[in-house]
């Protein structure tokens, strides 16, 4: 038996809004359409407008938006005659548009994303006009890239983090909408720049007196050192006087403005009294990327300099000084002992320089154990010992004291092994969490006066027996 068929209409798929090479993070959304009514699937990331309002749920259309999480084939079935007809498309979108449906503004609820799940690593995050997101303390959020769009807004909360394998965009010209809290975080893997200016808090502990000064670096670039805390209404700082290390003469001068640069630190005098807060404002587009920093150094018993944490993200100074390793002869670039400057253990409101060996400096010693070993200050002068000690980890705006071992050296900041998400943090400028520690013996040594100093001597897997 013979038995002739009629070919029934193919089904053919067109795509809009979708020309090639177009960016997976930028389209708002894919249109498909079918030469002849079709019922596609599966359903999800599917809609019947182009706002994307109302899901399609299944039924016979010839338009719809497709707008997936990720890439997704989606087939369409129509029926000529008594055949079935179809074809398949193939749809990659990685944008994830902050809707904020849900508990308000709260990033880690998947509901408040379209598409909904909470963004990974290799998403593109929207935030569009009119909404504003929060990462709330403890969490960890991923993006690939984040575009807050003017008019809309972005929090991280104290010890929350961000991390990004890109950049950040932040299109309100204010930089008033995307704010980092004191102890907040925003990592970047890459060095891609960002765009755009934010508002990073910095909590500062302030003495009775407003005498004292404070090592501190911006995390962003262009802040001038001199209004981190602002103005009188006659647009005056409260800040009187911000002073660099000048390393031929080993003294602190005064700078002025204190004008940014990458990797420079500063002695930030304390508000005067008129001011009433407690944190240091930094706006600017924040760091970001590797470079080098210089090093001044004239002479024997000189080469201190002052610098710190350049980034807006928490920093692992046992890294920095690894990367301060010469390669063609194993010496570093850098002293091992790095110094942090301890206000509550000193009651001179002077600063005196890299030669200063007294009561105020804390000591964190990059050379000794697989992290490094931190020493308090000791006090004195009628000051007792605060036994704050710093530890590997580097706070955001905090600053403190290198010394290079010779001419042209260099500090080399990385963004791979030094930024870090790690919270235990320096307790200069936060919460102190139990630190990782080598084998030690500690020693201490009191005078009749009362005055304590503190000694680490440590063993471990690199040491010698040299001494």
């Amino acid at each position: 038996i013979t038995v002739t068929r009629t070919p029934s209409t193919p089904m053919v798929i067109t795509q809009a809004n979708s020309p090639t090479g177009v960016d997976t993070c930028s389209r708002d959304y894919v249109q498909l359409t079918t030469n002849q009514s079709a019922v596609f699937s599966p359903v999800a990331g599917l809609y019947t407008d182009a706002t994307l309002t109302t899901p399609y749920t299944g039924g016979g259309v010839t338009t719809v938006f497709a707008f997936p999480d990720g890439s997704q084939v989606y087939t369409a079935t129509g029926v000529a005659g008594s055949c079935s007809v179809l074809a398949t498309v193939t749809v990659a979108n990685y944008k994830k548009v902050f809707i904020g449906t849900a508990s308000g503004a709260a990033w880690e609820i998947d509901e408040n994303w379209r598409p909904a799940n909470i963004p990974s690593i290799n998403r593109c995050v929207y935030i569009p006009t009119g909404k504003s997101a929060r990462i709330g303390s403890s969490d960890v959020a991923h993006a690939k890239r984040v575009i807050v769009e003017s008019g809309a807004g972005l929090t991280i909360d104290s010890n929350a983090d961000l991390s990004l394998s890109e950049r950040l965009t932040n299109q309100d010209p204010s930089g008033d909408n995307v704010v980092i809290e004191s102890d907040g975080i925003l990592l970047q893997t890459t060095n891609t720049a960002n765009l755009g200016s934010i508002t990073m808090k910095r909590k500062v502990h302030l003495s009775a007196e407003r005498k004292q000064y404070n090592y501190l670096i911006s995390p962003v670039n262009g802040q001038k050192m001199k209004y981190i805390f602002g103005t009188t209404g006659t647009g005056a700082p409260y800040v009187q006087y911000v002073l660099r290390l000048n390393e031929p003469t080993n003294l602190f001068v005064n700078d002025g403005d204190g004008i940014y640069v990458k990797g420079k630190g500063y002695s930030v005098k304390e508000p005067n009294n008129a001011y009433t807060g407690d944190e240091a404002i930094f706006k600017g587009v924040p760091a970001n990327g590797d470079f080098d920093y210089p090093l001044s150094y004239s002479a024997t018993n000189r080469g201190y300099n002052l610098t710190g944490n350049p980034y807006p993200s928490n920093m692992d100074i046992y890294e920095l000084y690894q990367e301060s390793k010469n390669p063609d002869d194993d010496s570093y670039y850098i002293d091992s002992n790095i110094r942090f400057w301890d206000s509550e253990a000193n009651n001179i409101f002077q600063q005196y320089g890299g030669n200063y060996q007294g009561y105020a400096y804390a000591v964190f010693n990059a050379a000794s154990g697989s992290h490094g070993t931190g020493t308090p200050a000791p006090g004195g002068n009628e000051m007792p010992a605060t036994g704050k000690t710093p530890n590997h980890i580097v706070k955001t705006g905090q600053g403190f004291l290198v010394r290079a071992n010779g001419e042209n050296m260099k500090l080399l900041f990385r963004n791979g092994a030094q930024r870090t998400l790690d919270q235990s943090g320096s307790i200069f400028f936060g919460k102190n969490k139990k630190l990782i520690e080598d084998d030690r013996f500690w020693l201490e040594y009191s005078t009749a006066s009362g005055l304590t100093i503190s000694n680490a001597i440590v063993y471990f897997a690199a040491g010698k027996n040299e001494f």
